[in-house]
C-alpha cells in the first residue's frame, strides 16, 4: 500500500510541478530574458539525433520535468538532452529578438520554434564542431534572430549534444542589450589579455636575461592559464583557431595538462624543493609526468578521460599544502604564494565544479578562474618581491657578518702583533741586559787579569 500511495505522490508531484512551468513573457525590449528553471522542462533522451515529432510526442505524454535549477547540466555523451520552453512576445514596439547559448563547448545543438498552429517558424543548428564561420552572428557565443509576433505564444525546443558537461541555459535579448553587454565584456576581458600578455613577456624577457628555470615555467604557466581562457570565454575560437576544429576539440585538455605541469614545476622552483628535500622534488616530478602520461593516454585510448578535471584539482590541493608544509619550515618566501595559490585554488574549483555541473553558471562561476588568476597574479607580485627582499636581506647579513668577521681578524691579528712587538721587546730587554751583564763580567775579568 505504501508503495502504491508513493507512485502515486510521484506523479502527482510531476503532474503539478509539469504545470508550473510558466511562459518566457517579453515586455521590454531593452531587457534580457534568462531561462530560469520555472520557465523550461528538460528530457534526457538516450537516442542521438531524435525527430522532433517524437520529442514532441515525448513530451505531450509528460516525460519532461522541470528543470531542478537555472543551468542543467547534460552530464553524458550517451544522451541528448532537450530543453522545452513557451515565450509570448508582450512588447509593443520589439518584434525582432535574438536567442542566445551561453555554454560554447556544446558539440552539437538545434533549435526548432513552433508557433501556435504547431507549425516549425525556425530550425537552427549549431555547435563547437562547427566552423565559426557558419555562425549567424559573428559572437563567442551561439546567437540566431528570431521573430515573435505580438501575444503569439510560441514554443521551443533545444537539443544539445557534447562530450563534456554543458549547460543548457540561454537567454532572449535585443539587439541594443546584446551591443550594451557585448561591449562590456568584450573590453574587460581585453583588460584580463592584456595583463596576462604583459606578465608572459616580462617573465619571458627576466628568464631569458637570468636563465632562471622559476620564470621559465611561469611563463608557461601564464600561457597555458590564457589558452585555458581563451577555449573557455569562446574568444579562441572565435578570432584565433576558427578553422581548426579538431585543436578547439582538444584546446582545453591541452591547456588544464600544461597548467597542472607547469604549476607543479613552478611551485617546486620558486619554493626551492629540490633544495629541502629530493625526495619531495622526486614526488612532485612523477605527478608531473603522470599528468602528461594521462593526457597522452586519454588521446589516444579513453577519450572521455580528457574532460574529467578531479585530479588537477588534487593537484592544486597538493601545491597549496606543499607551500603550507615549507613555511612551517621556515622559508619564508612561502608566505605570498600561499595566499596567491589559495586565490587561485578557489576560483579554479569554483570554476571546475561549475563545469562538472555541481553548481550553477552565474557571473562568479562562469569567470572564477579568471578572477582568480587576477588575484593570484597580484598576489604573486608581492611573493616576488618579498622573496627578492629576503634574500637581499639574507646576503646583505651574510656580508656584514663577513665584514664584521674581518674586522675581529684585523682586531685580532693587531692584538696578535701588539703583543708580539711587546714580548719581542721585553725579550729585547732582556738580551741587552744579559749583554751589559756580561760586558761588566768580561771587563771585571780583564781588570782581574791585568792586576796580577
Amino acid at each position: 500500500m505504501k508503495f502504491f500511495a508513493a507512485i502515486f505522490l510521484f506523479f502527482f508531484i510531476s503532474i503539478c510541478s509539469f504545470g508550473d512551468t510558466k511562459p518566457l513573457l517579453l515586455e521590454d525590449s531593452s531587457a534580457k530574458f534568462i531561462w530560469h528553471k520555472g520557465n523550461y522542462a528538460i528530457y534526457f533522451d538516450s537516442i542521438h539525433n531524435s525527430d522532433l515529432s517524437r520529442i514532441k510526442k515525448i513530451y505531450k505524454e509528460g516525460f519532461f520535468f522541470p528543470a531542478p535549477y537555472d543551468a542543467p547540466r547534460l552530464q553524458s555523451f550517451d544522451k541528448d538532452m532537450w530543453a522545452n520552453f513557451r515565450v509570448i512576445n508582450q512588447s509593443p514596439e520589439q518584434q525582432k529578438w535574438l536567442i542566445e547559448l551561453y555554454d560554447f563547448h556544446i558539440d552539437f545543438y538545434d533549435i526548432y520554434i513552433l508557433n501556435d498552429q504547431d507549425f516549425i517558424c525556425y530550425h537552427f543548428i549549431g555547435g563547437d564542431c562547427l566552423k565559426n564561420a557558419k555562425k549567424e552572428i559573428d559572437h563567442k557565443n551561439f546567437i540566431h534572430e528570431v521573430i515573435f509576433k505580438q501575444n503569439v505564444e510560441y514554443t521551443v525546443f533545444v537539443r544539445i549534444q557534447s562530450k563534456q558537461s554543458v549547460a543548457v541555459n540561454g537567454v532572449i535579448r535585443s539587439y541594443k542589450n546584446l551591443v550594451s553587454y557585448s561591449n562590456k565584456e568584450y573590453a574587460l576581458l581585453s583588460i584580463f589579455y592584456g595583463v596576462l600578455s604583459i606578465m608572459f613577456l616580462y617573465c619571458m624577457t627576466i628568464f631569458l636575461v637570468t636563465l632562471e628555470k622559476t620564470y621559465l615555467y611561469f611563463s608557461i604557466y601564464i600561457l597555458s592559464v590564457a589558452l585555458y581562457c581563451l577555449s573557455n570565454d569562446g574568444l579562441g575560437f572565435q578570432f584565433i583557431w576558427t578553422d581548426y576544429l579538431i585543436f578547439n576539440e582538444y584546446a582545453q585538455s591541452v591547456s588544464i595538462t600544461m597548467f597542472s605541469a607547469s604549476s607543479l614545476l613552478y611551485s617546486a622552483a620558486f619554493l626551492q624543493v629540490s633544495i629541502v628535500s629530493k625526495k619531495y622534488c622526486l614526488l612532485i616530478r612523477v605527478l608531473t609526468g603522470t599528468r602528461i602520461v594521462m593526457f597522452v593516454f586519454a588521446l589516444c585510448f579513453y577519450k572521455r578521460l580528457l574532460y574529467m578535471y578531479q585530479f588537477d584539482i588534487a593537484l592544486m590541493i597538493f601545491i597549496w599544502f606543499t607551500a603550507i608544509y615549507f613555511y612551517k619550515k621556515e622559508y619564508v618566501p612561502a608566505r605570498f604564494f600561499i595566499l596567491a595559490y589559495t586565490a587561485l585554488f578557489i576560483g579554479f574549483t569554483i570554476h571546475i565544479l561549475m563545469v562538472l555541473g555541481f553548481i550553477d553558471n552565474t557571473i562568479i562561476t562562469v569567470y572564477g578562474l579568471n578572477f582568480g588568476i587576477l588575484f593570484q597574479l597580484f598576489l604573486f607580485s608581492f611573493a616576488l618581491g618579498d622573496r627578492v627582499r629576503i634574500v637581499n636581506n639574507q646576503n646583505r647579513n651574510a656580508q656584514l657578518n663577513l665584514i664584521n668577521q674581518l674586522k675581529e681578524n684585523e682586531a685580532l691579528k693587531d692584538k696578535l702583533t701588539k703583543e708580539l712587538e711587546e714580548k719581542v721587546k721585553e725579550r729585547t730587554k732582556e738580551l741587552e741586559f744579559k749583554n751589559q751583564q756580561l760586558m761588566h763580567l768580561y771587563t771585571k775579568h780583564r781588570m782581574i787579569l791585568k792586576a796580577r
